[in-house]
């Protein structure tokens, strides 16, 4: 008896084992391509979260997209550069733009359910620009700062996750 207690006391931190949890999707259709340094994985039936657009190029992204921060997109909108870090973010977030070309662009934060916070900021962009946003005041989840032109028309969506 006393040799499988110590046994089992023994071989017990071998058996405990944390749990370790990716992100999965189940779908029922897919598949992976690469040409270049381009790379396309897709599956069948997964929540869309965004959906961009360039002339006849239209990217829905879901929850198969990697976590990571989003540091620098070049915007479809000429000459437009964007910054926002860090992303994640539990408080402040910082976001950096610049452009040769004088733009003015309307920026708006919206929830996951497409929900308003705050009120439309308006941005005038002649070589750098840049802004910090407190978002200590949110919830934690997934938030989403539009831009868009002056006349309104759509020029980026980025996805910020707030933690804590």
């Amino acid at each position: 008896m006393k040799k499988l207690l110590i046994t089992i006391i023994a071989l017990l931190p071998v058996l405990a084992f944390g749990q370790s949890l990716d992100r999965q999707v189940i779908g029922s259709a897919g598949d992976y391509a690469s040409a270049g340094n381009v790379q396309l994985s897709w599956t069948v039936g997964e929540v869309a979260t965004t959906t961009e657009s360039s002339g006849n190029l239209l990217i829905t992204q879901g929850f198969q997209q990697p976590d990571g921060l989003v540091v620098g997109i070049q915007s479809p909108v000429s000459g437009l550069s964007i910054n926002l870090f860090p992303n994640p973010t539990e408080d402040m977030l910082v976001l950096k733009l610049s452009s040769k070309d004088a733009k003015e662009l309307q920026l708006q934060w919206f929830d996951m359910l497409g929900q308003v916070l705050g009120k439309m900021q308006t941005a005038t962009v002649y070589g750098e620009y840049s802004h910090e946003y407190d978002l200590s005041y949110f919830a934690p989840g997934t938030y989403f700062l539009v831009m868009r032109d002056k006349q309104g028309r759509f020029i980026e969506s980025i996805k910020v996750e707030k933690l804590n």
